[in-house]
């Protein structure tokens, strides 16, 4: 049996249970602390990609609309064809003249958002996984109506846009209400979604000027002719 002095001796040598509780705690404290700055690390470098990848997609439109006068267009065309932005666009993003449009929407080099597939995954259908991260504003569409009554959606011309700083051009994804896909177009109704406000319950939108803004939902405009959505807005 141990002698009071020895008793006080080993105490002094090892832990006590108060003492190990106390260094457990400080460990997980710290474990949660430097999650927590991983975490906000990863965010940051996921939605400066995001902001860098609007960017790309804003000079590719840009350099579309200074070829053809008009910015890229989307659905039937006046030729009776169809067009998606993407593949309108598919020189000005780097790929070669008649790629085909579902092989430039799952293209890695496709601009994408790396923070929307990690939220959302990249599609619902196992057969059709859609990378494609991004809308563009409906409202650049410019739609018009043919002899025949149907609508044409050729693109807006760029002289007609009153504030380029203003209108948005492209965003982070519409995501449909049905799960993880992404509309090809922003739609006012369907954009205005909290599942589509990803970075910090903010998204990010890149205007037609270049210039990207990141927006929380009350902050974006809800009328349809604010110059936000409508490009002929005043």
């Amino acid at each position: 049996m141990l002698s009071a002095s020895q008793a006080r001796s080993s105490a002094k040598n090892g832990f006590t249970l108060v003492e190990l509780l106390v260094v457990i705690t400080i460990v997980v404290v710290l474990a949660a602390l430097i999650f927590a700055v991983g975490v906000r690390a990863r965010d940051t470098a996921q939605n400066a990609q995001c902001v860098s990848s609007l960017r790309r997609l804003a000079i590719a439109g840009q350099s579309y609309a200074a070829t053809h006068g008009s910015y890229p267009n989307q659905g039937r065309q006046p030729d009776g064809g169809s067009a998606f932005w993407f593949k309108a666009m598919e020189e000005e993003l780097g790929f070669e003249p008649g790629t085909n449009a579902a092989v430039i929407e799952r293209a890695e080099t496709m601009p994408t958002c790396k923070k929307c597939l990690n939220t959302h995954g990249p599609g619902t259908n196992p057969n059709n996984r859609f990378i494609r991260t991004y809308s563009m504003n409906h409202g650049l569409l410019n739609p018009t109506q043919n002899s025949e009554g149907q609508f044409t959606f050729p693109g807006l011309r760029a002289i007609r846009v009153k504030y380029p700083s203003r209108t948005a051009f492209f965003m982070d994804g519409t995501l449909a209400q049905d799960g993880p896909y992404w509309h090809y177009l922003a739609r006012r109704g369907e954009w205005l979604n909290p599942k589509n406000f990803i970075h910090g319950d903010k998204a990010n939108v890149v205007f037609i000027d270049g210039h990207v803004e990141a927006f929380r939902l009350g902050e974006v405009p809800t009328d349809g002719d604010n110059p936000f959505w409508n490009p002929l807005a005043d």
